[in-house]
């Protein structure tokens, strides 16, 4: 019989309150296999330095658990349209809130 194997290549970080909104997923961040024990944290093409900044270049790799925390660490000060994950959740719900009172009002 064939061993099976089950292999993570791929995890992904989010600082976004609500996981299940539209805007969620452009603050994900995964921390993607490459290899060995290299791994790279990545955000919408990019890729984070051991030093905290993002590059264009696949040249930063870590270690496993360098990798997961680099990621954890910068999962809050990830920027979409000049805003953070909580800044832009405090927005979504104004919006919502907003709408329901039209709605409602």
């Amino acid at each position: 019989m064939t061993e099976v194997r089950t292999t993570v290549t791929q995890y992904t970080v989010n600082a976004y309150p609500n996981p299940d909104s539209i805007n969620a997923r452009h603050y994900s961040i995964t921390v993607e296999h490459r290899g060995g024990d290299r791994w790279a944290v990545c955000h919408m093409g990019a890729f984070l330095s051991a030093g905290g900044r993002w590059s264009w270049r696949d040249a930063h790799h870590h270690d496993h658990d360098t990798a997961l925390c680099l990621a954890q660490r910068a999962a809050s000060r990830v920027l979409v349209n000049g805003r953070t994950a909580a800044q832009c959740w405090k927005w979504e719900q104004s919006v919502r809130a907003e709408a329901e009172a039209v709605t409602h009002g």
